[in-house]
């Protein structure tokens, strides 16, 4: 059981997974110098979208600047410890 919720099983299997890949990129973003490197370096993998994806991932920020979050982060929500990763990997946006 990791922070109150079992990891196999149940109706929240899903969180367990979400909530270690998060963890690893907020250690990533917090270790990140901007003014040594473009990115920081991803403590797990982070790909970006297809170019025909890109166009869904356009938002307004706060000064009304467009920006393109194309950035996301695999997680697996059901794993097998025989055979690996059960579900197509989920996405979540950077």
């Amino acid at each position: 059981m990791i922070g109150g919720v079992r990891e196999e099983g149940g109706p929240l299997h899903w969180v367990v997974p979400v909530r270690r890949r998060l963890e690893k990129l907020e250690a990533a973003a917090a270790a990140w110098d901007p003014a040594a490197m473009a990115e920081p370096e991803w403590r797990t993998e982070v790909t970006p979208e297809g170019e025909t994806r890109k166009r869904v991932c356009r938002f307004e920020d706060l000064d009304g600047k467009t920006e393109t979050f194309h950035l996301r982060a695999r997680v697996c929500l059901t794993w097998d410890h025989r055979t690996g990763c059960q579900i197509g990997s989920e996405f979540f946006p950077l």
